[in-house]
């Protein structure tokens, strides 16, 4: 027996990336400019020596 049932946030998503059908590649591309980067080892070790500790509880006022 298949299961046929689509959540209401599943339907409501199919029917949006049809009405926007450059969603996927917009979604792609903001990933490469942001995310798909080539590391480079001065550009890890400059992270890794700038960690800055927090203090165990942070308060807001």
């Amino acid at each position: 027996m298949i299961n046929n049932y689509k959540s209401e946030i599943s339907l409501f998503l199919m029917e949006y990336k049809k009405v926007h059908p450059n969603l996927e590649k917009s979604q792609r591309d903001g990933r490469s400019r942001l995310w798909d980067k080539i590391q480079n080892s001065k550009s890890i070790k400059y992270v890794c020596a700038k960690n800055i500790s927090q203090k165990s509880y942070v308060y807001y006022e």
